[in-house]
C-alpha cells in the first residue's frame, strides 16, 4: 500500500478539532503534532502529544472512539479520524493516538444473509453502508462511489464493513478512502470507492 507519512516541521500551521462521538465538535486542541499517515488501502494513524499542565487535557475530549480532524495550510488534505485507547504517559506529556476514518467500518456489520447478484461493487459498497446507517446511524455518508465495472455475485453474513471494502479493493483493483470535512459544526466522514489506485496532489 502507498503510505504518505507526515511530521509537521516547524513554520507549519494547522488546526485539530475535538469531537464526540457523534462528530460534533467540542473544542480546538494545541497539542504537539508528532506524524500523520495517510495510507492507500488501509488505516492512516496520527500521533500528537499534550502537555499535563494543558486545560484541555481532559477526557471528554480524548475519550477513545473521539473524533478528531486536522486541517492544515501547507496543501495536503484534511486528516479525520477517532481516538484510540494509545496513551503513553510522562511526567510533562501525554501522547494520543488516533486511528484514520477508515476505523469506523471497523464498528459497523453488514445485514444477515445480504445477497448480491450481478451487482457492481460500488452499488454494492453503497447498500451495505445504507444497511448499516438504516439500524443506527455510523456518521459515515455515502461520498465519491465509482459504480462503474462488471458484476459480482457476493453474500454477506453480519460482516465487518472494513472486510467488505478490503474484498472490495481485491475484487476491482480501486481503492476505498474515507475522507473528513467540517460542516456545521460536526465532522463529517465521506465514503469513496475510486476506480484505480493512485492519485494527484499538487
Amino acid at each position: 500500500a502507498a503510505v504518505w507519512l507526515f511530521r509537521a516541521p516547524v513554520g507549519v500551521s494547522y488546526r485539530l478539532l475535538g469531537a464526540d462521538l457523534t462528530g460534533r465538535v467540542l473544542t480546538e486542541l494545541r497539542p504537539k503534532m508528532g506524524t500523520v499517515s495517510w495510507i492507500m488501502g488501509d488505516m492512516g494513524k496520527a500521533l500528537f502529544t499534550m502537555a499535563r499542565t494543558d486545560p484541555k487535557l481532559q477526557e471528554r475530549y480524548l475519550r477513545f472512539g473521539n473524533r478528531v480532524l486536522i486541517e492544515f495550510d501547507n496543501g495536503l488534505p484534511a486528516w479525520g479520524g477517532v481516538i484510540t485507547g494509545g496513551r503513553d504517559w510522562t511526567e510533562s506529556e501525554v501522547a494520543i493516538e488516533a486511528w484514520s476514518g477508515k476505523a469506523l467500518l471497523q464498528w459497523r456489520v453488514t445485514a444477515r444473509n445480504r445477497v448480491f447478484d450481478g451487482a457492481t461493487l460500488g452499488s454494492i459498497l453503497q447498500t451495505v453502508l445504507t444497511d448499516a446507517n438504516s439500524v443506527a446511524s455510523t456518521r459515515l455518508n455515502i461520498g465519491t462511489i465509482y459504480t462503474g465495472g462488471g458484476g459480482y455475485s457476493l453474500e454477506y453474513h453480519y460482516s465487518n464493513l472494513w472486510d467488505v471494502a478490503q474484498e472490495i479493493m481485491e475484487l476491482g483493483g480501486g481503492v476505498v478512502d474515507v475522507t473528513a470535512r467540517e460542516s456545521g459544526g460536526v465532522i463529517q466522514f465521506d465514503v469513496n470507492l475510486y476506480e484505480r489506485r493512485g492519485m494527484d496532489r499538487p
